[in-house]
């Protein structure tokens, strides 16, 4: 790696809200990455706190915006939350951490396996990793 490459990485550090070092890269028009190498921890986005949509429908369910995504309170069976809009290579991975079981819905026009729009239910206590495929297909 060049000095002058180089010199461009340092500057892209910074801090995070928390104030811990952070990077971050934005990689664009690119068509293809042939080796990214890491050495060190690479830390997923997480939300911690979550409280399940109370109306057990698709439309109501609590959206998700994290990799890692930990519900706290699932008060009443199929209470739901919600993936984002499937992309190809996209992860979400959903705890449950509420009394009940939390009914877990994909975004308008996505299929998580049981069908196009279509939830699944997961019990307290369980955890669950969704793949996307493609632009409509989770897998798990």
């Amino acid at each position: 790696m060049s000095t002058s490459i180089l010199s461009r990485w340092r500057k892209a550090f910074t801090t995070d809200s928390s104030g811990n070092d952070a990077l971050r890269v934005v990689i664009s028009g690119i068509q293809t990455l042939v080796d990214l190498i890491i050495t060190g921890m690479v830390y997923q986005s997480v939300a911690t706190g979550i409280t399940a949509g109370t109306t057990q429908t698709q439309a109501g369910a609590t959206a998700l915006t994290k990799m890692l995504n930990i519900v706290a309170t699932c008060a009443t069976d199929n209470n739901g939350v919600k993936l984002m809009s499937a992309v190809a290579g996209a992860r979400q991975t959903i705890v449950n951490r509420g009394a009940k079981n939390l009914k877990i819905w994909p975004a308008t026009g996505d299929n998580l396996g049981a069908g196009v729009n279509l939830g699944i239910s997961i019990l307290p206590g369980a955890k669950i990793t969704f793949e996307a495929e493609d632009v409509t297909t989770w897998s798990v």
